[in-house]
């Protein structure tokens, strides 16, 4: 039997297409799109009842409303922390308030040579002469030697005291010899005239007397009138309402006395040893000096301002050396330089100087000063107007100075300054420089900068002096 092969042979699956998609009839659509519409109510239904009942007052808007993302929250958080960081660092910043006003101050430059009256400010008898004020400073040293020589020694005992003014605040004359007696009435006297300074009012307010110190020396020979430490009056006041006001005491110790034989030194150690200690009281007192007073001031020193007592030679018991004792005192002007700056400029630039203006010499130190007496006869003014030499004399005391390319710089008041511009609008700057005609010109910084006004304390203002 002759096989057949298209039995065999499997027809290809035919490819959809919507050509080949036959089209149902109405009844079919229909049919189709109810049981589609209860398959979308079951789900419907499923979706429903697995959600939790929505309350009444909520509408279908808020329901579909999408939640604020995470990351727009933090941006505005982190938005306000930078402003409110910016508005604390604005307030810190705005109360560190401060201010620099940098001044240039008047200058002059000259060479000078000019001659001015000074006075003892306490006997200033003239508002044109330059003040001064007197410093006394005294010390002692002592240096051993040997005593080779023996002799008869007769001499009294001598020291510094103290003497004090309770009783008139103008000053108060000790002539020559008056006498100090101590506690046990030992008697002692000054060799020259003094006057004693009257007394003051202190900085508590309460009364300081006048003092000086003073070299006495004992009515009598012998070592007992040497003594460590007493108190003294004076027996010329008594009976006397002074009396009671004045006193003294001693500075340093009362000795030196002595009556009869005792090994000594000999003359040439004595002058050799009395020069040693001259010059090492001198360097002694000059340093002292220097500490004493401040870099405002100056003072003028020369040969005469010291002065030094004989050696007095003390013995050492159970030795042949003796002790060598000498005082130095020295005596000293002080000038302010300020005051001595502002005489010398009133000479100079008449026109410029001010009487309530301070100048100061920048290179004071380059200035050369020397102290001397107008022993010249005095020209006076006769009614014709010629002048006429007179026999009187000029005993005033006169300090030349001279000075070469000496710089003169106007000084600033910072301190009222500050207190000037204190709280004021920074525009105002000039109009405060014009008060001022000891400031040439001024500028101003202050901070923050949106500041228009001047701190409000003066601690906040710095005024810097620039050339």
């Amino acid at each position: 039997m002759d096989k057949n092969y298209l039995q065999d042979v499997v027809p290809p699956a035919q490819k959809r297409s919507i050509r080949n998609i036959p089209i149902p009839s109405r009844d079919k659509r229909e049919n189709a799109g109810s049981e589609i519409n209860n398959q979308k109510e079951d789900i419907d239904i499923k979706i429903v009842n697995n959600q939790p009942p929505i309350q009444n007052n909520h509408s279908l808007d808020d329901r579909e409303q999408k939640p604020p993302k995470k990351g727009r929250g933090k941006k505005i958080l982190f938005s306000i922390s930078i402003l409110l960081i910016l508005f604390l660092l604005f307030i810190v910043i705005s109360s560190f308030d401060s201010a620099i006003v940098k001044v240039i101050p008047k200058t002059k430059t000259t060479t000078f040579n000019e001659k001015i009256l000074i006075e003892e400010l306490s006997n200033r008898s003239s508002n044109d002469s330059l003040g001064y004020r007197i410093i006394e400073l005294s010390q002692q040293l002592s240096k051993t030697v040997e005593a080779i020589d023996e002799e008869l020694v007769q001499k009294k005992a001598s020291g510094e005291i103290t003497i004090f003014n309770s009783y008139s605040e103008e000053p108060q004359k000790l002539i020559k010899n008056t006498r100090f007696e101590s506690s046990d009435g030992r008697i002692y006297r000054i060799q020259d005239s003094i006057e004693v300074p009257g007394y003051s009012e202190g900085a508590d307010g309460q009364m300081k007397p006048g003092e000086i110190t003073v070299t006495v020396y004992a009515d009598e020979i012998g070592e007992e009138h040497n003594l460590t430490s007493d108190e003294f009056t004076i027996p010329g006041f008594k009976g006397q309402e002074p009396y009671d006001f004045f006193r003294a005491k001693t500075k340093s110790a009362i000795n030196g006395g002595y009556d009869g034989m005792k090994k000594v030194v000999s003359e040439a150690t004595l002058m050799s040893s009395a020069e040693e200690l001259e010059n090492d009281l001198r360097a002694k007192l000059t340093e002292e000096l220097n500490n004493e007073v401040t870099d405002e001031f100056y003072t003028l020193v020369d040969d005469d301002s010291f002065m030094f007592d004989d050696i007095t030679e003390l013995p050492i018991d159970g030795s042949d050396d003796v002790r060598l004792v000498m005082r130095g005192k020295i005596i000293a002007k002080v000038f302010n330089k300020v005051d001595i700056s502002n005489s010398i400029a009133s000479k100079l630039f008449p026109n410029d100087y001010r009487t309530d203006e301070d100048i100061l010499i920048e290179n004071f130190d380059n200035l050369s000063m020397e102290e001397a007496v107008g022993l010249e006869p005095v020209s006076e003014e006769t009614n014709d107007d010629s002048e006429e030499i007179s026999d009187a004399v000029d005993s005033s005391d006169y300090l030349n100075i001279s000075g070469s390319n000496s710089k003169f710089v106007w000084q600033i008041d910072s301190d009222q300054l500050k207190k000037d511009l204190v709280g004021t609008d920074i525009k105002l700057l000039s109009n405060i420089m014009g008060n001022y005609s000891e400031i040439k010109n001024a500028e101003a910084s202050v901070k923050p900068f949106w500041r228009s006004k001047y701190p409000e304390k003066e601690k906040d203002i710095k005024i810097e002096i620039v050339e």
